[in-house]
């Protein structure tokens, strides 16, 4: 059964729909794995909740104790970094040139310091397991709002990735910003593309969790463009470009030198000091194996204005299937690792909302590469690393045909309607 939407719009919905439970009038799907789900449906759902429990508990308490101690040499490498950083930044040292791995502009400091920069380490490294289980908490919770279509067991499917995937856990290893990032970029989008009339308090929390996202740009920019251009308003826009400068400003106000200083400073060594090895395949390890690394910062430009442009053309789509494809867009627009890729999270939802809406004859290929897509986030992290290293480029470049695959099809989707919102299914 179906009912008309807030925008007046009919959601199609196939029939024996294996994500939202729902029943159609065309007759049974043909097709093996929807077949098996239509009938099996609630076993494997429910199986797949008690492994998504596992694995939860078996990557949390095997990560949480190197973030919390020194296990191993690198644990919590990348936040003793990030605390050393934000230390020598108001205590007015200089960073940029001096301390290895500061590659951040000014803000990153300013919004990283309520974290970080007023207490020791050992207090520094707790507060920050906290706030990293916290921010996969809220991440969990709005991945669940957003599979409002579908039945409670489905939707815990999904959710369940903000714990269960191999992302967090490797977060958690070195205290990385990954699950952080995406709870700031995911709930402040949320916020400005709500079915509701947007008011100037939730505007101004949304303007400051997306300006917070932009700790680390290189990831969260696509995100950041795709919510404003989803909102179509400017308001957003502008609380977003004005709580930024604040927060720069902020920073710089802890420094000897200005802000055009400052700013020089961090574009020469963050262009001098681009990571290429160690992470996952991306447009700049394209170019660095193709022997042009001058043309990094252009290309990804381009590749940013790209998506910008497809965006505003695509605005009436789904605002999270457009979130989706941003996702996408940030783990290969610029340099990204493993841990970055809770990201991909979002890409996850979006895919869940469009197998959702998908009519009969769409159902395979949506099912399969959402089934797919689900396992590779499942992945062991020992398999990233303990095999030899062809083997391992081999897991990698699998998984980026994989995600470039689920892009593809999520633009395929959004270009041929406006996607309304779906109906809730009830269980």
């Amino acid at each position: 059964m179906t009912r008309a939407t807030s925008s007046g719009r009919v959601p199609q919905v196939g029939p024996d729909d294996p994500v939202s439970g729902q029943s159609g009038e065309r007759g049974n799907v043909d097709g093996g794995l929807v077949r098996v789900w239509a009938r099996h449906g609630r076993l494997i759902g429910s199986v797949g909740i008690v492994y998504l429990a596992i694995a939860a508990t078996g990557r949390l308490a095997y990560a949480l104790p190197h973030l919390l101690r020194d296990v191993a040499p690198w644990s919590a490498l990348d936040l003793k970094y990030r605390y050393n950083e934000v230390g020598q930044w108001f205590a007015g040292n200089q960073v940029y040139g001096i301390l290895d791995g500061a590659v951040y502009p000014p803000a990153s400091y300013a919004i990283l310091w309520p974290l970080l920069g007023w207490m020791p380490l050992d207090r520094a490294r707790l507060v920050w397991a906290v706030s990293t289980l916290a921010a996969a908490a809220a991440v969990g919770l709005l991945v669940y709002r957003l599979c409002a279509s579908a039945a409670p067991r489905n939707r815990l499917l999904v959710a369940g990735l903000a714990f269960a995937a191999y992302p967090l856990q490797l977060s958690i290893f070195v205290g990385q910003l990954g699950i952080h990032l995406v709870a700031a970029a995911a709930w402040g989008a949320f916020l400005i593309l709500r079915d509701e009339p947007p008011g100037w308090w939730t505007d101004a929390l949304a303007g400051l969790l997306l300006a917070a996202s932009l700790v680390k740009p290189t990831l969260s920019v696509p995100l950041v463009v795709c919510a404003l251009l989803a909102s179509s308003r400017a308001r957003p826009a502008i609380l977003v470009a004005s709580i930024y400068l604040v927060l720069t400003l902020i920073a710089v106000a802890a420094q000897p030198e200005g802000l055009l200083v400052l700013l020089r400073d961090w574009l020469e060594i963050a262009g001098r000091r681009v990571t290429i090895e160690g992470g996952v395949p991306n447009l700049h390890q394209a170019l660095a194996w193709a022997g042009v690394r001058s043309w990094m910062a252009p290309s990804s430009l381009f590749m940013l204005s790209a998506m910008t442009l497809w965006m505003w053309h695509r605005r009436e789509a789904d605002p999270w299937v457009l979130m989706g494809v941003a996702a996408i867009v940030a783990r290969f627009w610029a340099h990204s690792a493993l841990y970055d890729d809770g990201f991909l999270l979002l890409a996850m939802v979006a895919l869940f909302r469009v197998v959702s809406r998908a009519t009969a004859d769409r159902h395979r290929a949506q099912v399969w590469l959402f089934a797919v897509a689900w396992g590779a986030l499942l992945t062991p992290t020992w398999f990233f690393f303990d095999f030899n290293p062809p083997l391992v480029r081999l897991i990698h470049s699998g998984q980026a045909i994989l995600w470039l695959a689920v892009m593809v099809s999520l633009m395929a989707f959004a270009n041929v309607r406006p996607v309304p919102t779906p109906p809730r299914s009830s269980e």
